[in-house]
């Protein structure tokens, strides 16, 4: 815990992979579902919210995650 709120982002390098799934901007969670057998990489990255005029601190918050899918299960349509 930094205890700095932090702007989140993660996102997959091969959607066609490991697509997102939509939770809401509100959650502060990030989905993703299998939907093809093959390699992504998924990249979280969190920057300081800072107030204009106001001092910041100067880092970037960084991970990443490579996932090797080798099959999915189907799931019903609907």
């Amino acid at each position: 815990e930094l205890g700095i709120d932090l702007n989140r982002t993660v996102s997959s390098s091969n959607p066609s992979v490991l697509a997102g799934v939509p939770v809401g901007a509100s959650s502060g969670v990030a989905v993703f579902r299998a939907v093809a057998p093959g390699h992504a990489t998924l990249v979280g990255l969190g920057r300081p919210q800072c107030d204009p005029n106001e001092p910041c601190p100067l880092f970037i918050a960084y991970w990443s995650a490579h996932v090797n899918v080798i099959g999915i299960v189907p799931t019903a349509a609907g």
